[in-house]
């Protein structure tokens, strides 16, 4: 081969070889979503993962039943910044109504051939029918496909991922993105996704590290990630922390945030012990919690509200001055309709605590894990408290409440992949909880 010709391959080898570089700085292989997000009465944030940068428009317009016709449009920047996810928040939209969206880059529509919708919430104060699903320790949608199946299936109006979803086991942001988008991607998380809202937290393995607290080195890129691919309406504040709330209809959902603080310094409760939730987490809720004229509260996040009893301290039960603080806080304001939801352990259960004389009324916790197939016995526990429990994989908790009778309900179903429940439901109605002040200390 004489030095022309070989001059002339390297070059070519050197035209592909920036090709294959710069498809691969273009952004993911495939399209991920449109999924819809965050959703109220009167807005909605739907998020993608697209296959290049650039401006992307959202479209959207009420469903042909709807009292309006009125279109809206937004457009967000992808870039190698935000890893290629963008999101649209929409607003001023009317409340429970069926509203199509669109995808389009330029003129051209993405994912041409389906037709993606979401439904507004209830009008706060009217009534209604309402569910939200909750789950933890989902190591990747497709290998969770059932469970996901099941939950599209069982007419939901939301989903709140608990933590551990997925598992990520490092703060490299590379590895966390990588994890999010292989999540994400999952054809079953995706079916679920694209007309039920989802919202998320973190629990311990995508927080960082198994057992990891607020001390951990490069929580930030964690949260960076976090942000990028969960597409609640905010993430705590300040630039700290992922906290946020959402209300849908006659349910008020506080998801607390309860890694980023954590063991990072002296409790607003009791400064000679260790902070969970932090002081600026503890003022937003205190004042969100006051503010609140929804009839049931549920005060979700990733870990348990009592001792899971295995040598680690990611629990409540290593932070109890603030459980106590914050029940204290409940039964003084004369808060009701509280009911605590938490995760990570990998069996379900519920317990009724005998709050009366702290709060005015029983509080009752649900545990809803595992997501994925793996279970673990052993942190079945026995407790004073405990009431029902069940050691079974891919398994979700469906909480509905109906203020369209009185008094005004509240469902708990944990239920498998298969449809089937795991023990009886649970059924509390409001007026059992609400404060009893002839009970209280």
């Amino acid at each position: 081969m004489n030095r022309k010709s070989l001059v002339k391959i390297c070059i070519t080898l050197s035209f592909c070889l920036c090709a294959v570089s710069s498809s691969m700085a273009q952004g993911s292989k495939n399209l991920i979503g449109p999924l819809v997000g965050h959703t109220d009465e009167n807005s909605v944030v739907l998020w993608a993962r697209v296959q290049s940068i650039g401006e992307y428009t959202m479209e959207i317009a009420p469903g042909k039943n709807a009292s309006s016709k009125e279109k809206q449009s937004l457009t967000a920047i992808a870039s190698e910044a935000n890893d290629y996810c963008v999101k649209w928040h929409f607003k001023n939209l009317n409340p429970k109504t069926q509203y199509i969206y669109k995808l389009k880059k330029g003129n051209k529509s993405i994912a041409r051939g389906k037709k993606y919708h979401f439904m507004t919430a209830p009008k706060a104060g009217t009534p209604a029918k309402v569910a939200i699903a909750f789950g933890s320790g989902s190591s990747r949608g497709n290998g969770d496909k059932d469970v996901w199946n099941r939950i599209a299936k069982s007419n939901v109006d939301g989903f709140l991922l608990l933590g551990d979803t997925p598992y990520i086991d490092t703060t490299n942001l590379k590895k966390q993105r990588s994890r999010y988008l292989d999540f994400n991607s999952a054809n079953g998380f995706q079916n679920a996704t694209h007309a039920m809202s989802f919202w998320g937290t973190w629990d311990d393995h995508d927080f960082g590290r198994n057992d990891s607290d607020g001390t951990l080195k490069g929580k930030e890129n964690s949260r960076k990630a976090f942000i990028e691919y969960r597409p609640n309406a905010t993430f705590g504040e300040k630039d700290k922390g992922i906290y946020t709330k959402f209300r849908y209809g006659p349910i008020e959902v506080f998801v607390l945030d309860t890694r980023w603080w954590s063991w990072t310094g002296p409790s607003f409760a009791d400064p000679t012990k260790k902070t969970l939730l932090g002081k600026q987490q503890w003022e937003w809720l205190k004042k969100e919690l006051k503010n609140s004229d929804a009839p049931f509260k549920l005060l979700a996040c990733g870990m348990i509200w009592d001792d899971k009893k295995n040598g680690e301290k990611d629990d409540w039960g290593t932070y109890m001055h603030e459980r106590d603080a914050l029940f204290q806080f409940i039964g003084k304001n004369k808060i009701a309709g509280v009911v605590l939801i938490g995760g990570d352990i990998h069996v379900s259960r519920a317990l009724r605590y005998k709050t009366e004389k702290t709060v005015g009324y029983p509080l009752y916790q649900f545990i809803t894990s595992p997501l994925h197939n793996r279970v673990i016995r052993s942190l079945n526990v026995p407790h004073p408290d405990l009431i029902r429990d069940a050691v079974k994989p891919y398994t979700f908790l469906k909480v509905t409440v109906d203020t369209t009778v009185k008094p005004a309900v509240l469902t708990a179903e944990f239920i498998d992949k298969d449809g089937k429940k795991l023990f009886h439901d649970i059924i509390i109605d409001r007026k059992a909880l609400t404060p009893n002040i002839s009970l209280m200390k």
